[in-house]
């Protein structure tokens, strides 16, 4: 090897002298020497600078390129192949180009010469491998031209050596690879080179019988379409109908039954247009689809320099992880290798065959492959069009090209692994479309219509899908394969709407799992199967079929017949003995098997076991995690088991298995607290404090104090915000401190980000406990968190510390409304450090925006006439109140817009401030009638009509008072005007408030205010009578239900229509029957003004007359009501 490396280098110092004045013969005898070294071998003396600058001198220092001797042009051909590809070398993007510039002068010579033809191809496939993306656009232009020259031409020439067609096709496949640094070939040129593949494999005869040379052409074909469709970008999307039909035709290549005839272009079926309507609707639904593209974007492990490869570049072993390698490797695959093909014909006819057979599957799998990724980077409403053509529609479906049919006659197991990443990745993140399934309870009558519902015939669909999968779960054979199998198992799960569906098909699927969960010795079979009973339940919990499931041991006898069938039912009898087999089965595979005692369970704990391996053991957890989410009231026996469980766990070695107890602990103590919550039972609440104190009296305090383990410690913080306030008071003093000091540790620089981030928010849980809620000091640590925080450069810290300075303030109101003596005890100046720091966190984005319209809005409810006297916080408090009629009447998101009207309610709502005084009301009274008129969101015209309700006194509205009611007439008038659909749902609660908000001014009009009403009121008294008593006939219905202690559906509409937020301090709720009576007392109050002296100077029968008789007729129609 050393010599060769010599020799190298001394020929390399002679090829340096050969100039221009070099002969033929001496040019020739220079390239002999070179070509005689072994490049099978490494060479170490090549490297990428040498081996171009050898290719280069030769090509333009030289005259060998532009003498007629085609032998010379061959040698160097060769010595180009030999120096980069057999060399593994990649060239610089300049050279190779360059190099390929030069190659094209001498194109035209070796068009009617095979053997050149074939040299030239192979030698600009070498130079170009991963530099097709720096390729200058002449020599592309040129090379994909359609003129007889043309690489295309050359491959769809029959007259052509089929060696010269391949080398063709490869050539071009090579163009689409990504550079070294990532680098990705132009889309303009993507699209050129996908046309020619499918052109290409529409053109070429692939009737049988079938032979290698024919089958190289259509492996090479595509290679090229996999490594465009791969490119994570959607240039294929135009050419979508051609390239299905391409893949699916090639997809059974050579099996039984192939139809060799197939379309040039697959038809989608038509698709109403079921997307999501809004972001985020889209990201909820698309969730899977999210965590996949992360997963795809991570970089692979490089390979080893001279580690063989597989043909296909693809990996295998999981069909939705199948990618090729080829764009991420710095080495050829063998693919992308220029071998000579005579060895092909050397061979026994019996190898022959076995070669031909290994070529047949290498093209199924290729163009699985490239189905996979063309269904991941296709947008997922155009996809669903041509479901029918890979999935079956119903049991009688006769195409034999569907992704089912294949497991019938496909021997390749990872053809059969792809096909089934190919069905997973159809289904992930298709939840928002198959929701619209719904299967029909009753049968349909004989004389019904032959009309099917699109919901129907979407669930027929998908029943068929799930007996298929369950099919071949019971008659395949390859471990690989049916690893994939329960991955799309499970994946169908997740986005199955099983709520619309008969019950039954989780049993099935549960069954299975169980089986392979308990019999198989497979690990990565276990570890799919956890994750398919994981996946089961996560669906919409909680389903009564669900929690069947967790103690049910006769499902596995249903399940279907096949070679897994056999001592079935015997497996599970002994896997039974407890109350959840689940359970039973799932901690002892966490624990590694150590002896723990489990309520009612005898068959996993009387004895050692050997250990179990980590991902076994972490998908335990996480199924664990999933079955305490939603289903722990059915196993709340094992609330104590689980607590062991969690405490070994946080204690383990692992930081796998430690983070997912965290996570296990944070549904668990979640799920105790919502049990608490809806059914208090002293048993449940002192279970769940004896929970807590073994949790908390060591192992979660210990992983939260490492340091190295910051996801650890971030899921840690989670769990305490997990903490129920009537738990954290039954806690000795000591814990309660050590839980406070260890989250308001967390929030020092020091710590992680997303230490930091979950420590702030469980912050702003404790700070609502009533038993810290009035501890002075306590309040103060946590603003200077949150002001701290605040100004973190990471979004977020900022919208979660932004969270809790919203929480800190609803305390902060509280306490006030509780004990007004506490205004006294906080620190004046910290309070005006906490306005300071709104101000400036209202510059930041939506996400930490809306929560500071709540922090100015409890600020502004929070401060007494102190400090309004006080003039530094003269100015605070202005300045606060323009800042929210900026965000009422601006273009700011619409959540931050309506958590400014829910502000102004507090603003108004606090009688101690000057309300009235035009510089401190007007402005918002103005954004606020804003809204209620022209804000096209219904959400936040109902949050404004419910401010302008708050105001008490007619004295605080000031000289708005008049503006103030025709702008609430005019929103009443305009609430039928719906401009989005959406809003439909909301239109009668708008309407209801701002009737509340008319009836509330009107028990506040003055005489002196009717003659000024009077314009406004011109031709809207029907229409206005008409929306009054419409809500005086809901208020009576809503009376009536409130009498007979039943729901009321008319309480506080504000309430209503919370986002969720929490703390947040509305308008007081009032009852229907209270509305009613405020209703009669507004009534009485204007037939009272209609007979004062300012009235009667109008006619009764002009403007607003008949507003007087529809307030007349109100009263004599409740007296009748009641």
């Amino acid at each position: 090897m050393d010599g060769q490396s010599d020799i190298f280098s001394q020929l390399f110092v002679k090829c340096m002298e050969a100039g221009l004045s070099a002969s033929d013969v001496e040019l020739e005898i220079l390239l002999d020497k070179l070509l005689k070294l072994d490049y099978d071998r490494r060479i170490f003396a090549i490297t990428t600078k040498i081996a171009g600058e050898v290719l280069y001198h030769f090509a333009f220092n030289t005259n060998l390129l532009l003498s007629n001797n085609e032998f010379l042009h061959h040698k160097y051909f060769q010595l180009a192949v030999h120096l980069t590809s057999s060399q593994e070398i990649i060239l610089e993007p300049s050279e190779a180009n360059s190099l390929v510039s030069r190659l094209i002068t001498v194109w035209p010579s070796c068009l009617n010469n095979a053997t050149s033809l074939q040299g030239l191809l192979d030698a600009i496939s070498a130079v170009t491998f991963l530099n097709g993306a720096y390729m200058s656009a002449e020599n592309f232009d040129f090379m994909l031209q359609e003129g007889e020259s043309g690489l295309y031409s050359i491959a769809r020439n029959d007259s052509v050596s089929r060696d010269v067609r391949r080398t063709a096709v490869q050539c071009v496949a090579g163009f689409c690879l990504k550079g070294k640094s990532d680098d990705r070939t132009p889309t303009d040129r993507m699209a050129s080179c996908l046309k020619f593949f499918i052109s290409f494999l529409q053109s070429i005869s692939v009737e049988p019988p079938h032979d290698i040379l024919t089958c190289k052409m259509v492996f090479s074909a595509l290679r090229g379409i996999h490594n465009v469709v791969s490119s994570e970008s959607r240039v294929h999307t135009p050419e979508i109908g051609p390239l299905l039909a391409v893949l699916k035709k090639f997809m059974v290549h050579g099996l039984p039954g192939a139809d060799h005839a197939a379309p040039h272009e697959l038809q989608p079926v038509p698709i109403p247009d079921l997307r999501p309507t809004n972001k985020q609707e889209e990201d909820k639904m698309s969730e899977t689809a999210k965590t996949q593209m992360k997963k795809k974007k991570r970089k692979q492990k490089p390979r080893s320099k001279f580690k063989d490869t597989p043909e296909t570049g693809i990996r295998a072993d999981t069909g939705q992880g199948a990618a090729s390698a080829v764009g991420e490797m710095q080495f050829r695959p063998a693919w992308a290798r220029v071998t000579s093909s005579e060895s092909e014909y050397s061979d026994t006819e019996g190898a022959q065959r076995a070669k031909l057979r290994s070529f047949l599957s290498k093209i199924r799998q290729t163009s699985l492959s490239s189905l996979l990724h063309t269904v991941m980077n296709t947008d997922k409403h155009t996809m669903l069009g041509y479901w029918s053509s890979f999935l079956p529609e119903s049991e009688a479906t006769a195409d034999p090209a569907t992704l089912f049919n294949i497991f019938k006659v496909e021997p390749n197991p990872k053809c059969r692994a792809t096909a089934m990443g190919v069905i997973g990745t159809m289904f992930d993140g298709s939840r928002w479309y198959l929701s619209f399934a719904a299967e029909e309870t009753t049968s349909p009558s004989r004389n019904a219509s032959s009309f099917v519902p699109f919901s129907v015939s979407l669930a027929a669909s998908i029943r068929e899908i799930h007996k298929q999968l369950l099919l071949i779960c019971g008659k395949e054979q390859s471990t690989m394969a049916l690893t994939q199998l329960l991955k799309t198992l499970a994946i169908v799960v997740l986005n199955t709407p099983y709520r619309k569906m008969k019950p039954g098909l989780l049993i099935k699927v549960s069954a299975r799992a169980r089986y392979f969960l308990i019999s198989s010795q497979d690990n990565n079979l276990k570890v799919a199967a956890l994750a398919l009973l994981k996946a089961v339940f996560s669906t919409s919990a909680p389903l009564g079929e669900v929690a069947s499931i967790l103690t049910d041991v006769s499902q596995v006898s249903g399940s279907s017949s096949g070679p897994h069938s056999r001592g079935e039912s015997a497996s599970a009898g002994s896997a039974s003995g407890g109350t959840s087999w689940l359970i039973d089965l799932c901690i002892s595979f966490a624990r590694l098997g150590k002896t723990m005692s489990v309520p009612g369970s005898t068959q996993f704990f009387e004895q050692e076991k050997p250990e179990v391996p980590l991902p076994i053991r972490a998908e335990s957890i996480a199924t664990l995690t999933k079955i305490v989410k939603g289903y722990l009231p059915a196993v709340k026996d094992y609330i104590d088991a689980l607590g062991n469980l969690v405490c070994l766990c946080l204690q383990d070695s692992a930081p796998t298995i430690q983070l997912g107890a965290a996570h296990m602990l944070e549904e668990l103590a979640g799920s105790i607290h919502q049990m608490i919550k809806s059914s208090p039972s002293k048993e449940i609440e002192d279970e769940a404090l004896q929970f807590w104190k073994k949790v908390l009296g060591g192992p979660l305090q210990n992983a939260m104090q490492d340091h190295k383990t910051p996801l650890l410690q971030a899921t840690g913080c989670d769990c305490l915000s997990t903490l129920s306030p009537k738990i954290f008071s039954k806690l000795q003093k000591n814990v309660q401190i050590l839980c406070i000091a260890l989250l308001t540790g967390f929030t020092a620089d020091e710590n992680a980000t997303p230490v930091k981030s979950s420590a702030v928010r469980a912050l702003g849980v404790f700070v609502m406990f009533p038993a810290l809620r009035q501890d002075v000091v306590f309040l103060e640590d946590v603003a200077r968190s949150v002001s701290v925080l605040l100004s973190n450069s990471v979004l977020l810290v900022r919208a979660n510390a932004a969270w809790t300075f919203g929480n800190l303030t609803d305390t902060l109101v509280i306490n006030r409304e509780i004990d007004p003596g506490f205004v006294r005890e906080f620190k004046p100046t910290l309070v005006s450090q906490l306005f300071e720091q709104a101000f400036r966190s209202v510059q930041d984005k939506a996400k930490v925006l809306f929560n500071m319209m709540r922090v100015l809005g409890n600020l502004l409810r929070y401060v007494d006439e102190n400090h309004v006297a006080d003039p530094r916080f003269g100015t605070l408090l202005l300045k606060a109140t323009h800042i929210l009629s900026d965000m009422v009447g601006g273009d700011a998101m619409v959540k931050v817009r309506w958590n400014a009207c829910t502000a102004c309610c507090n603003f108004l709502s606090n009688d101690k401030l000057p309300l009235g005084i035009p510089e401190w009301t007007d402005h918002v009274y103005d954004a606020l009638c804003s809204s209620v008129t022209t804000c096209k969101n219904f959400k936040v015209r109902i949050k404004a009509a419910l401010a302008l309700c708050t105001t008490v006194t007619r004295k605080q509205f000031g000289s708005k008072f008049i503006h103030v009611f025709c702008c609430l007439l005019q929103g009443l008038e305009e609430s039928n005007m719906v401009a989005d659909f959406i809003d439909y749902k909301f239109r009668d609660i708008l309407q209801e408030q701002l009737c509340t908000t008319l009836i509330h001014l009107s028990s506040l009009l003055q005489a002196e205010d009717l003659p000024v009403l009077s314009p406004h009121l011109l031709g809207k008294s029907e229409e206005i009578s008409q929306q009054l008593e419409h809500y005086r006939n809901k208020l009576l219905s809503a009376t009536d239900k409130e009498a007979n202690d039943t729901a009321s559906a008319f309480i506080n509409v504000g309430t209503a229509l919370s986002d969720s937020v929490e703390g947040y301090m509305v308008v007081k709720q009032v009852s229907a029957a209270e509305k009613l009576m405020k209703f009669k007392s507004t009534v009485q109050h204007v037939k009272h003004l209609e007979i004062s002296p300012n009235a009667a100077a109008v006619n009764h029968k002009g403007v607003y007359g008949s507003l007087f008789d529809f307030f007349t007729k109100l009263e004599i129609g409740s007296v009748e009501s009641n």
